[in-house]
């Protein structure tokens, strides 16, 4: 994570933390971005749990923004709990000339950045520092996978927002064990038969919603 994050700092980008209240001045940017970002990676916004960009929904939380100078080049949309104890990721995108590991980069700088005199600036004075970080769901490993396979099969990367930032998701999930994750497992709970079947497409179907 170090030498990712070096390697990105040395072409001049710097990561900084644009509080709630600040967001819709920058919104502009961000919206170029996503877009950008969209078009590289020739998708298109999807619905429930994959995140999408909305003005109305990103100004209502704290933005990690990554500059070259003063433009914006990638952005995080960050989720504090209401206690302040955690710091999810939310939507994250960035244009089509960042460098390589722009993804390890931004996580690396924002959770060294957690520390009480940063985060004060946008929690309202508030110096406690978060606990943890939660980088959203990570698919199990391969004895999982192969307990789970029809599940696994029906809906593949579509449970895990942040795997669209990595070849595949055996990728994705090394780079989790990079950060000395808690791992806390998530179920579906099914009632089997011949509607698990039908439920699952149910739920493909939902995830991969392209949003209107």
């Amino acid at each position: 994570m170090r030498k990712a994050r070096d390697a990105v700092r040395q072409h001049g980008l710097r990561l900084s933390i644009v509080g709630s209240t600040d967001v819709p001045a920058v919104i502009p940017e961000l919206e170029r971005v996503s877009n950008a970002w969209l078009h590289h990676a020739n998708q298109a916004e999807r619905s429930f749990s994959r995140g999408f960009f909305n003005p109305q929904y990103v100004s209502n939380f704290p933005c990690a923004v990554v500059r070259k100078g003063n433009y914006i080049v990638a952005f995080a949309v960050l989720r504090p709990s209401v206690d302040k104890e955690e710091l999810a990721l939310d939507i994250v995108r960035y244009d089509g000339v960042t460098p390589p590991g722009i993804f390890a980069f931004m996580v690396a700088e924002i959770i060294l950045q957690g520390q009480p005199p940063l985060w004060a600036r946008w929690l309202r004075g508030d110096k406690r520092q978060f606990s943890w970080f939660n980088l959203g769901m990570v698919p199990g490993v391969a004895a999982e996978a192969h307990e789970l396979g029809p599940l696994r099969e029906r809906l593949g990367a579509l449970p895990y927002p942040q795997s669209d930032h990595f070849q595949d998701l055996d990728s994705y999930r090394c780079f989790a064990k990079r950060l000395a994750p808690v791992w806390r497992a998530k179920y579906l709970v099914l009632p089997g038969g011949l509607d698990t079947s039908r439920i699952l497409g149910d739920i493909a179907s939902l995830i991969a919603r392209v949003e209107t």
